[in-house]
């Protein structure tokens, strides 16, 4: 699917099942999609792409010449807002809590950083590169006022954490040792058959658009994920989060109640 401001072209380039891990398939895919985008399709959205790999869909982006929306921008715009509702949920404050960033990007350190500093006590950062870091301190603490802890190895302090938010594609075991209410939100560069994601973990937001005009068209369904709402390019979102974990959807209520059963606080 493909959009240019208010312009969508839907379309279904094989009834077959596709592996994207095999050249073969992945070449016929590219192929496809160079055949019929048009001149006037610049992005690119594609059905059920929650299990490919970031690396997989930028380089069918660079090969089909569109934007390939993954979800990214939507998902870092609403976490704090999930964030918020599940500890409201918990009747926690969200004052002086510790939270672990595990990434390498740079500028996506930052953009969390500010969308989350001003709720929490401590931000951690694990996985950028050793260059980058005071780059990143310089940032916190000159923008918003916040001193970082870049710790060398997450082991021995996992632990402390009431938040997780992972952007890399680690082993399953990485956050065995957390608090045993922590909640992981895992947006890691896709599904790692060698490691199963951990059923607890958050991997995706969906919306609810049933009382939206957009919601009635049959085609796209009532509940969309959030690369879906990327390339709508759908305006503020009001209603329902749900929150993708193990392979159903789940609101914030239902998701405490089924992986974070102990009560209290945090």
């Amino acid at each position: 699917m493909t959009r240019d401001k208010n312009y969508i072209k839907i379309a279904g380039l094989d009834l077959r099942p596709m592996d994207f891990n095999r050249e073969k398939d992945l070449n016929s895919f590219i192929e496809g999609i160079r055949e019929v985008k048009g001149h006037d399709c610049t992005k690119l959205y594609i059905d059920n792409q929650r299990e490919l790999k970031v690396e997989l869909l930028q380089s069918i982006g660079l090969n089909t010449g569109l934007q390939v929306f993954t979800g990214e921008n939507t998902r870092e715009k609403y976490l704090p807002i999930i964030i918020e509702k599940i500890f409201k949920l918990q009747n926690d404050r969200l004052e002086g809590k510790e939270i672990l960033i595990v990434c390498e990007d740079k500028e996506k350190i930052k953009n969390l950083i500010k969308l989350l500093s001003r709720k929490y006590g401590l931000i951690s950062i694990v996985g950028c590169r050793e260059e980058d870091r005071e780059d990143i301190y310089q940032y916190a603490l000159e923008e918003i006022g916040l001193s970082l802890f870049f710790p060398l190895t997450i082991d021995e302090i996992i632990g402390n954490y009431s938040i997780i938010i992972n952007y890399m594609d680690l082993e399953g075991e990485t956050f065995s040792k957390k608090k045993r209410n922590c909640v992981v939100f895992d947006f890691g560069t896709g599904h790692n058959p060698k490691s199963e994601r951990k059923p607890s973990y958050i991997r995706d937001l969906a919306f609810i658009l049933e009382k939206t005009q957009i919601g009635k068209d049959n085609w796209i369904g009532k509940t969309i994920n959030s690369s879906a709402y990327d390339a709508l390019s759908l305006g503020n979102y009001y209603g329902k989060i749900l929150l993708f974990t193990g392979k159903d959807y789940y609101s914030a209520k239902e998701y405490l109640n089924t992986y974070i059963k102990v009560k209290g606080s945090f």
